[in-house]
């Protein structure tokens, strides 16, 4: 953990490559209707800056503890291997239990992540032509998975920094990157964003939904992972 956090803190390529996709297909979408937007600037650091230093100072911990665990051993220091046992095991519950809640009582964990990632929204989603790392992740995400917010179109009625309009047209009650089919010019059609319906827009379809069904979905491989991150530990 603490070496994945160092590479995305200081080499931020190492995990560039897995957004190209969503950022080229972004760029697409965003010069068919018009609009010019430079996606070279994008920072996985600036986004994930909390997530990297919490990673360091989780695997700088977790060092901490194996040292512990080998003085404890070398010098059959019987304190120190109680500590070391004690504290693993408290680490391996824990993990367990988070594990667990995310696919038994997911009610629990949703209510934790889904405020925090409405509040990406409300402040900082700038529209289509936004140029800030938060908003071009989440234009990418709604184009990519064809959906919209967190829950629906409604997360974004209080974002603060979008006005709302593009080209002179609007006002807008869901965002352009919800509409299932591009508008192109010359004669730019916005009515998707303007007035959407089930059939124009995937305003009502929301990307957390996606995500969890990807990860269900997949469930095998990331209770795999899981596992052998916690037997690692």
């Amino acid at each position: 953990m603490f070496v994945i956090g160092i590479l995305i803190h200081t080499q931020p390529e190492f995990s560039q490559e897995t957004l190209s996709k969503l950022l080229q297909q972004l760029e697409q979408t965003a010069n068919s209707t018009g609009v010019s937007i430079d996606t070279s600037a994008f920072s996985v650091t600036d986004v994930a800056y909390s997530f990297t230093i919490a990673l360091i100072c989780f695997g700088l911990f977790l060092a901490a503890v194996s040292v512990l665990g080998l003085v404890g051993v070398k010098y059959s220091l019987k304190p120190i291997l109680i500590v070391y046992f004690v504290v693993t095991l408290l680490l391996f519950l824990i993990q367990l239990t988070i594990v667990l809640i995310v696919y038994i009582d997911r009610d629990v964990f949703d209510s934790t992540v889904k405020p925090h990632l409405k509040d990406t929204i409300t402040d900082n989603y700038s529209g289509l032509d936004g140029s800030d790392a938060a908003t071009q992740i989440w234009n990418g995400i709604m184009i990519e998975l064809k959906c919209c917010g967190v829950d629906s179109y409604e997360d974004f009625q209080e974002a603060d920094n979008w006005d709302k309009e593009l080209h002179g047209y609007g006002p807008f009650a869901a965002p352009v990157a919800c509409c299932k089919e591009t508008p192109t010019g010359p004669t730019y059609d916005f009515s998707c964003a303007m007035a959407p319906t089930d059939a124009t827009s995937n305003w009502k379809t929301g990307c957390y939904g996606k995500i969890w069904d990807y990860l269900i979905s997949n469930s095998g491989i990331v209770i795999g992972i899981a596992a052998v991150v916690l037997c690692l530990q």
